[in-house]
């Protein structure tokens, strides 16, 4: 079976996506799916694209001080995540307080809850040069087969 550069790319990111699926699930900061449900790999004969979710950036890198991130957001990550808030405070109240906290000292990552390294990890240098090194046998049958070609032709 000859392979195309758009088939090598297909199943290239459907291993990468199935190990950050694994590497999401492994890491404990699965909340609503959205991380995985977000994850959308689109492959043609000309490049390999992953999409992923916006907070995937953050999960990976962690995030800067300064703005605090929406509240309706980590609303949803507290009932995702089905969080009990004190007697006396509403969701709402502490999502506010949460933002707050993330707007004003940011997120590190390495943290106590997150490890990190969930797409690096997973996405790295080795894996990019065994998709590239398979990319070679395909321009190698290619340059063979219009080699062949000229030949029959002349």
């Amino acid at each position: 079976m000859a392979y195309t550069r758009s088939t090598i790319y297909a199943l290239w990111l459907s291993e990468l996506k199935a190990d950050l699926i694994k590497a999401y699930k492994d890491s404990g900061l699965e909340a609503s799916g959205e991380f995985e449900k977000q994850l959308e790999a689109v492959a043609t004969n000309d490049k390999a694209t992953l999409y992923g979710a916006y907070h995937s950036q953050f999960m990976e890198l962690g995030r800067r001080s300064g703005k605090r991130p929406p509240i309706a957001a980590i609303l949803k990550w507290i009932e995702d995540k089905k969080l009990t808030p004190r007697p006396g405070i509403s969701k709402r109240a502490l999502a506010f307080l949460i933002a707050r906290k993330i707007g004003r000292d940011g997120i590190r990552v390495p943290n106590k809850y997150n490890a990190g390294g969930i797409i690096s990890k997973v996405i790295t240098e080795q894996r990019i040069m065994e998709l590239i090194n398979q990319l070679k046998f395909v321009e190698v049958e290619q340059i063979t087969s219009d080699i062949m070609n000229l030949i029959k032709a002349a």
